[in-house]
């Protein structure tokens, strides 16, 4: 095998030349399944993308609205990784808003870049996908 098509264990896909089929990701995340179909199910009018940032990076989901990107999401053995950045002016009214203290302690020590704050969430259940939906409704400005 090629280094672009090995295999990973930690990762996606055992074929980094493509993206993941869907009965990849269903084997990949066995219990966490249904924070997947829940996140997929919430998407709304966003439209999903299959990317690979680097030849040697994992396949991760990106769902975004037009141009803009709402999360990126990664499917690993037993987990969902979202990735939600959140601006700096959405930052300062979800800490002034009604969002939960769990995500308030996320918002400040998300790593910043010069797009955002970089707040990441693993799933194992489709209860945390409500705590994604909370932080792209603040991304997208509609609560506080």
């Amino acid at each position: 095998m090629t280094p672009a098509t090995a295999t990973r264990t930690r990762g996606t896909t055992t074929d980094l030349g493509r993206p993941p089929s869907d009965a990849q990701v269903r084997r990949l995340l066995g219990p966490a399944l249904p924070a997947w179909e829940a996140l997929l199910a919430t998407e709304g009018n966003r439209r999903r993308e299959w990317k690979r940032y680097s030849p040697k990076a994992d396949w991760v989901i990106r769902l975004h609205q037009g141009k803009r990107t709402v999360l990126w999401a990664r499917p690993v053995a037993g987990k969902l990784h979202v990735t939600v950045i959140v601006g700096e002016k959405a930052v300062a009214a979800g800490l002034a808003g009604a969002l939960p203290q769990r995500l308030k302690t996320r918002l400040r020590s998300a790593k910043v870049y010069p797009e955002g704050r970089a707040v990441r969430l693993g799933l194992r259940s489709a209860a945390g996908v409500a705590d994604v939906e909370r932080l792209v409704a603040l991304k997208l400005g509609r609560q506080g």
